[in-house]
C-alpha cells in the first residue's frame, strides 16, 4: 500500500486477511461518499455475527460510518483491524509530521502522553524506520458523563524520527485483548514502512 502524508510518501506492507485500508476523507464533505463506500463494503466484505442478519445492516452502516468518522482529518493512513469480518475490532493509524526543530529523540515525542500506568518506552528498530521506540498504554477517552463513565481505549504505538520528520504508528481498541492479538501482525507491518 502507497499513501502520503505531509507531503512524504509512505509505502507498506500488510496483510489483507487482518487489515482494510480506510480513506480518512472523501471527496466532498457530504455523507454519500462515505455511505456508498460502506455499502461497497458490505457486499464486498465478510460481516461477523452478529451482523449477518438483515435486520441489523441499518445498525451496521450507522456503526461503520461511526468508526469512519472517528478518523475524519487524520490526514494518514488508517487501517481496520477486521481479523474475522467487519466490523472492524481496532485501528491501526500511521501519521508523518515534519519535526520543526524538534529534536530527533523518539523517546521525546512520547513526553505528553498519559495511561492508567506511566508509559514505558522500549528500544526497537524497524528496516525501514530505522531506530525508535514502542510503548503501550490504557486511557480515557474523552470525558465521563453523568450517564457513563469515558471510555477506556488501549493503545499499542510505535515511534520513529527519521531524518527531519516524526512517524507514529499507533493501534487502538476499546478490547485491550484484540490490541494484544494484533501485535505481531502490527510489527511486521511497522517493520515494513518506507518513506520516499
Amino acid at each position: 500500500m502507497t499513501g502520503g502524508a505531509d507531503r512524504r510518501a509512505i509505502r507498506l506492507d500488510y496483510e489483507a486477511k487482518w487489515f482494510l485500508p480506510v480513506p480518512t476523507a472523501f471527496p466532498s464533505d457530504g455523507a454519500d461518499d462515505a455511505t456508498a463506500w460502506v455499502d461497497g463494503l458490505l457486499a464486498e466484505h465478510e460481516v461477523m455475527e452478529p451482523w449477518r442478519d438483515p435486520s441489523r445492516r441499518a445498525d451496521l452502516r450507522e456503526l461503520l460510518l461511526a468508526q469512519h468518522a472517528d478518523l475524519a482529518g487524520h490526514g494518514g493512513i488508517a487501517l481496520w483491524y477486521c481479523p474475522f469480518g467487519l466490523p472492524a475490532s481496532g485501528v491501526v493509524e500511521i501519521a508523518v509530521e515534519d519535526r520543526e526543530g524538534r529534536p530527533a529523540d523518539p523517546r521525546a515525542e512520547l513526553a505528553g502522553l498519559r495511561g492508567d500506568l506511566p508509559v514505558r518506552p522500549v528500544d526497537v528498530r524497524a528496516r525501514g524506520l530505522g531506530p525508535g521506540v514502542g510503548y503501550a498504554r490504557v486511557f480515557e477517552a474523552g470525558e465521563p458523563t453523568t450517564d457513563a463513565a469515558a471510555p477506556r481505549i488501549a493503545e499499542l504505538g510505535y515511534v520513529f524520527t527519521p531524518d527531519a520528520c516524526a512517524v507514529a504508528v499507533r493501534a487502538r481498541s476499546a478490547d485491550p485483548s484484540v490490541v494484544g492479538a494484533l501485535s505481531e501482525q502490527l510489527w511486521r507491518l511497522v517493520d515494513s514502512v518506507v518513506l520516499s
